[in-house]
């Protein structure tokens, strides 16, 4: 695929059905584009995988380093994904340290995107009750920056 394309189009990767989906939106958008780049995002976030609890875990360092081995192996798996679905597509890691809603609003923007694919899980009684619910205000707020998709 010979690329014409000026767009930067942004995946944030999930370790999931839905995430996998995403990923096949994505590449649908690049066709569309004519683009052969996708860059791949994803936000490790202490906060997210240890419930607010970082400090009773372990120390912060081996979380940390936890977090950067989740990472590689989602990034990995979406890379290889990719290459499935098209072999000439071309990526771009991203990896942001962080609350995952701040880290992505800041990374928006201060970077062009000109589309943003956010895969979006059915969010369970707990979740919702933990996280407020709908992801809504947040997309309204990256929407003020860039295009965004959600894939459910």
């Amino acid at each position: 695929m010979e690329s014409s394309c000026n767009k930067r189009i942004v995946l944030i990767v999930k370790a999931s059905d839905v995430g996998e989906k995403a990923l096949e939106k994505a590449v649908s958008i690049m066709k569309e584009n004519n683009c052969d780049k996708l860059s791949l995002l994803f936000v490790a976030d202490m906060d997210f995988f240890s419930g607010n609890s970082s400090g009773y875990v372990k120390p912060d360092y081996l979380v940390e380093k936890g977090l950067e081995g989740i990472g590689r192996a989602v990034l990995d798996n979406m890379e290889k994904t990719a290459k499935e679905i098209d072999e000439n597509i071309k990526t771009e890691r991203i990896v942001l340290n962080g609350n995952t809603a701040e880290e992505i609003l800041r990374f928006v923007k201060e970077n062009k995107v000109d589309v943003l694919i956010i895969p979006k899980d059915e969010r369970g009684p707990i979740e919702k009750f933990l996280t407020g619910g709908d992801i809504g205000e947040f997309i309204g707020e990256i929407e003020k920056y860039t295009k965004a998709i959600t894939v459910e």
